[in-house]
C-alpha cells in the first residue's frame, strides 16, 4: 500500500525534477546559443564600425589635408598683398590699410575704457 504510494510518487517526482532538468539544460543551451550568435553579430558589427571608423579617419585626414593646404596658399596671397602695399604705397592696398587701423582702434579704445574705468575705483 503506501510503501507502494511512496515509491510511486518518488518516481514521479524524480520524473518530473529530471524533465525540469532538462528543460533548464535546453534552457541553458538555448541561451547559450543565442549568446553565440549575438557574439557573432556583435563582432560583426564591431568589424563594421572599425571599418567605418578606419574610413572616417581617412576622411577626416583628406578634408584635414584639402583644408590645411588653401591656407597656406591663401597666407601666401596675403604676403603678397602686403608687399605691393609697400612698393605702391597708397595706389596698392588702402582697404587691408584701413581693415587694420580699424583693428588698431578698437584695441585703443578698449585700453582707455579699461583704464578709465580704473582710474574712477
Amino acid at each position: 500500500g503506501k510503501y507502494t504510494e511512496a515509491k510511486h510518487l518518488e518516481a514521479t517526482e524524480k520524473a518530473k525534477l529530471e524533465e525540469e532538468i532538462l528543460a533548464k539544460q535546453m534552457e541553458v543551451q538555448r541561451i547559450h546559443d543565442e549568446v553565440n550568435a549575438k557574439d557573432e553579430e556583435t563582432k560583426r558589427q564591431q568589424d563594421e564600425m572599425e571599418e567605418a571608423r578606419r574610413k572616417q579617419a581617412e576622411a577626416t585626414a583628406a578634408l584635414l589635408a584639402a583644408s590645411t593646404t588653401p591656407q597656406h596658399h591663401h597666407v601666401a596671397e596675403d604676403e603678397n598683398e602686403n608687399e605691393e602695399e609697400l612698393t605702391n604705397g597708397d595706389a596698392g592696398g588702402g582697404v587691408s590699410r584701413d581693415k587694420k587701423e580699424k583693428t588698431n582702434n578698437k584695441n585703443y579704445c578698449e585700453k582707455n575704457q579699461t583704464t578709465s574705468f580704473k582710474i574712477k575705483q
